[in-house]
C-alpha cells in the first residue's frame, strides 16, 4: 500500500515537472511576440515614382533590417516595441530617414521617397598593383 502509493505520487511530480519543462518555454515564446511588431513598406524614387529595388532599410540603434525586394516592398518582423527611426538607402539616392512607434503584435507601414543624387558623371579607377600574365593557352609549350 505504502510502495503503491510512493509510486502514484511519483508519477503525478513527474507529469508536473514534465508539464512545466513544455509550457513555460511557451509562455516565453509567447511573450516575446507580443513584444514586438511588423515595420512594412516600400521605397520609391521621388521623381518619378518607381520602386528602388534593393534598398536596404535600417531600424537605427536594434542591429536590424531589411532588404526591399524587387518592387522596393520590405518587411521587417519582430521589431522591438517603442520609438525607433528607420534609414532607407540606395546607391545613387539621398537617404532618407522616418520615425515609427512600433506597438505591440501590430503592424505599420513606412513609405519612403529618395531623392537621386545629380552625378555628372559615373566612373571608377582601377589602378593594378601587380601585371598579370595572361594563362598558359592549351596546346601551346
Amino acid at each position: 500500500m505504502i510502495h503503491a502509493r510512493a509510486t502514484r505520487l511519483g508519477s503525478v511530480a513527474l507529469l508536473a515537472v514534465g508539464l512545466a519543462v513544455t509550457l513555460v518555454p511557451l509562455a516565453h515564446a509567447g511573450a516575446g511576440r507580443d513584444s514586438t511588431g511588423t515595420i512594412v513598406g516600400w521605397v520609391r524614387d521621388s521623381l518619378t515614382g518607381r520602386p528602388l529595388p534593393f534598398a536596404d532599410v535600417l531600424v537605427l540603434g536594434a542591429r536590424m533590417g531589411s532588404l526591399a525586394d524587387s518592387s522596393g516592398w520590405f518587411v521587417i518582423r519582430t521589431a522591438p516595441c517603442g520609438p525607433w527611426t528607420l534609414k532607407a538607402l540606395a546607391i545613387g539616392y539621398r537617404p532618407a530617414q522616418r520615425t515609427v512607434v512600433v506597438k505591440a503584435a501590430s503592424t505599420d507601414t513606412m513609405r519612403f521617397a529618395l531623392g537621386p543624387i545629380p552625378v555628372d558623371q559615373w566612373f571608377i579607377d582601377t589602378i593594378p598593383t601587380r601585371r598579370l600574365d595572361p594563362p598558359p593557352h592549351p596546346g601551346r609549350p
